[in-house]
């Protein structure tokens, strides 16, 4: 892998929120001539479909 690829891979790892990783990826995209680019995040737990505890 490029030098800078495997940097740039680092500072995404050690972000601590999507923030930091985007912010990251921003600089990336326009250091390498791009105006736009996407981000997608994945959070590990599924927030949305949280089990429902009834209590009895």
């Amino acid at each position: 892998m490029d030098s800078w690829r495997e940097d740039v891979m680092v500072q995404i790892e050690r972000a601590t929120d999507g923030t930091q990783a985007f912010s990251v990826m921003a600089k990336t995209v326009v250091d390498l001539g791009f105006e736009y680019c996407a981000f997608g995040m994945r959070m590990p737990i599924p927030l949305s479909r949280m089990p429902v505890i009834h209590a009895q």
